[in-house]
């Protein structure tokens, strides 16, 4: 057995990490380094993981306000985690924009009334890979 990565054969003494999602293996140093530029398995390219590292924006057509925070992706919330975190219940998200390396969510913040408020997360990279994985989430609760 090997390393998908770097393709060579497991030793016994080999640091080896296997994907929770789908089991695969990899050299432990080589699925590290596949995972600061992914966030898939590099054979059956599941998504590995249910937060991702962005920059929460305030005004996207000004970025100047940015924080650094995590996505969190929940049966049925979505979270924006920094130090106030915000939670979005999925059946309130109107929309959901893709473009450049922004995702933003139209969101109803009103319980009575339609009143909505977008929430603009900026990521480094993998953005096509993230909003599948969201429109996925989305579509299994029946948004």
């Amino acid at each position: 057995m090997s390393c998908s990565i770097c393709l060579e054969d497991f030793s016994t003494y080999d640091d080896i990490k296997t994907l929770d999602i789908c089991k695969h293996k990899y050299h432990t140093e080589c699925i590290n380094q596949w995972f600061s530029r992914n966030v898939t398995c590099p054979l059956c390219r599941n998504i590995t993981t249910k937060a991702f590292f962005g920059s929460y924006i305030k005004y996207p057509i000004f970025p100047i306000y940015t924080k650094q925070c995590y996505l969190s992706l929940n049966n049925d919330t979505i979270e924006i985690l920094f130090e106030n975190p915000i939670t979005m219940e999925l059946n309130k998200i109107k929309r959901i924009i893709m473009y450049n390396n922004i995702i933003t969510f139209v969101y109803n913040i009103s319980e009575t009334h339609e009143q909505l408020k977008n929430y603009s997360i900026k990521f480094k990279n993998n953005i096509s890979d993230i909003y599948n994985h969201i429109i996925g989430i989305l579509n299994q609760s029946n948004y």
